[in-house]
């Protein structure tokens, strides 16, 4: 039982952020994210163009873009922010 209370207490290293700090550090952490996410969703895009012989594009035009372009478009068009 005291094994169990050891282990539910906060792990060393890691501090509680204040309520102010939150911004920045969600900031941070999206900034971090956005390169990785980029970077996933291409590969998978690319790898699925290959597989399925459309590499040179022949299908229609609006698929042409990158899927990171597609997306940003439409989020700029639903959600009126810039990526």
């Amino acid at each position: 039982m005291e094994e169990l209370e050891q282990k539910s207490g906060p792990r060393p290293g890691k501090r509680k952020l204040k309520l102010d700090e939150y911004p920045g550090f969600l900031k941070k952490r999206h900034e971090n994210f956005h390169s990785y996410r980029n970077t996933t969703i291409q590969r998978w895009y690319d790898k699925t163009r290959l597989a399925t012989g459309n590499v040179k594009g022949k299908s229609f035009s609006a698929f042409d873009q990158s899927a990171i372009s597609q997306i940003n478009q439409v989020w700029v068009r639903l959600y009126h922010v810039s990526t």
